[in-house]
């Protein structure tokens, strides 16, 4: 059996926090049009990385046989679907107590919160179909992507052929419609791919040369595919550009975090193993900074760009603590909400673990 290398275990770890911050940036939504349709398109490659490394993660080692496969699953049940459902009921509670406690002036303004409040009175039926826990589609299209190609797999006794096949029909479905799941299906299945040649990941990449070129080609494809007519976008070629600029905007990002000067490392090492608590609780956090700090840089292009980090960085360190003070309170609750990860995480640095979120 492969075993799993030391210094790309490491490197997972940072890039899934670059992928979690890619998140928050996303989740930040700028007042400034034309800024936050560019941060959607630039912060792309998250999805990248997040279910490719997802799926290296979780065909790691193979071939291996179904008893492996169905304790894979029991794994993801208890660090996957637990986290999941007990963040959609912590959400439901937070969200009925802020409706309950706040200032009727503060629901008037929101638009989230409308279809839910109705001078004064909550609507239970429209709470539990509300959507404040709609990022959690992350989790979602990784559960659909375990059970789907673990079974295929495994049921195929891991043909090559088979494998290159499923992920030739996501292709296709991608094609086909814009459903965010499809994008999951895909990027996980690729990354079960590269598991067949992780040296792939191990072996060293281009110079800074070739990585700055690569840098500048992702840029280039992002202005060209926000400089698209609309309806080009909803086409072939849109979709083509799309897929394109999300993976070489990955493939840079990859290459780009071997260049983290060790100094910088150190300090991101610590937040780490909370990049899955963070993914979890940051949106109401998100929603609240924006709203009381992003109200002081919004204006103009220059303002709203600094603001876009500051709220994300704000918003990460705050989710940081939060969850902190989660696992200090409760630690039997955050070790079940979170699925293992902060504080709770035993396992050794080698080990293959999953602990990217983004």
């Amino acid at each position: 059996m492969q075993k799993f290398d030391r210094a790309l275990s490491e490197k997972l770890k940072i890039v899934s926090l670059v992928s979690i911050f890619l998140v928050l940036l996303n989740h930040v939504l700028p007042p400034h049009a034309g800024l936050r349709d560019a941060v959607l398109v630039m912060t792309r490659p998250n999805r990248v990385l997040f279910f490719g490394v997802a799926g290296f993660l979780f065909a790691f080692g193979l071939p291996f046989p179904k008893e492996r496969l169905f304790q894979k699953w029991s794994d993801r049940a208890r660090t996957l679907l637990v986290p999941y459902l007990l963040t959609i009921a912590v959400a439901k509670v937070c969200v009925a107590a802020y409706i309950l406690l706040s200032p009727k002036s503060w629901l008037d303004e929101s638009k989230v919160l409308s279809h839910i409040w109705n001078d004064g009175h909550l609507r239970w039926a429209r709470l539990l179909s509300s959507e404040e826990s709609h990022h959690l589609w992350f989790l979602e299209g990784l559960m659909f992507a375990v059970v789907v190609y673990g079974a295929a797999l495994i049921f195929t006794r891991w043909n090559r052929a088979v494998h290159v096949a499923l992920v030739a029909v996501s292709l296709i479905c991608f094609y086909a419609t814009p459903q965010v799941h499809i994008q999951a299906f895909l990027f996980f299945g690729v990354g079960t791919l590269l598991a067949r040649r992780a040296s792939l990941l191990t072996s060293a990449g281009p110079g800074d040369v070739w990585t700055g070129a690569i840098g500048v080609a992702w840029v280039g494809c992002v202005w060209g595919y926000l400089t698209m007519a609309e309806a080009t976008k909803a086409g072939s070629a849109g979709h083509t550009l799309y897929l394109f600029l999300s993976c070489v905007g990955a493939v840079f990002l990859w290459l780009a975090i071997d260049r983290i000067p060790d100094g910088l490392r150190k300090v991101l090492v610590p937040f780490c193993p909370y990049v899955f608590p963070i993914y979890l609780i940051h949106i109401g956090i998100l929603a609240l900074i924006r709203r009381v700090v992003g109200k002081l840089f919004w204006g103009s292009f220059g303002w709203d760009l600094a603001g876009l980090f500051v709220v994300a960085l704000l918003t990460a360190y705050a989710s940081f603590l939060l969850a902190r003070s989660i696992e200090i309170a409760f630690p039997s609750f955050a070790g079940l909400w979170f699925g293992g990860r902060g504080a709770a995480r035993s396992r050794p640095s080698g080990q293959s673990n999953q602990s990217a979120v983004t």
